[in-house]
């Protein structure tokens, strides 16, 4: 029988190992798209940092998809993205993935 130490240390190695897979499929979205030149995950630049983003919207999935949706596409100050609908979504999920309670 594994040790709680053991166990724990395996689910923290899991849960990273999600989580930069995550990272790692969205990265070149974000990049294509030219996101990074305002966003970054944690701090404030031109835009909110990735992670108060997620604290904003993410609340309710759906209804961060039609919010970022329509900043995205309508948003005052922000460049038109021409995000496909399974690229908008892809970002909302990762958005929403990295939101802290």
């Amino acid at each position: 029988m594994k040790s709680p130490q053991a166990c724990c240390a395996t689910f923290l190695l899991l849960v990273l190992e999600a989580s930069m897979a995550g990272a790692v499929e969205i990265e070149p979205l974000l990049k294509e798209h030219g996101c990074r030149t305002c966003h970054h995950d944690t701090k404030p630049n031109i835009g909110p940092a990735f992670k108060v983003m997620a604290a904003r919207r993410c609340q309710d999935r759906s209804a961060a998809l039609a919010g970022i949706k329509s900043k995205l596409h309508h948003g005052v100050g922000h460049p038109r993205s021409p995000l496909a609908d399974d690229q908008l979504s892809q970002f909302v999920e990762w958005v929403c993935s990295i939101r802290q309670d």
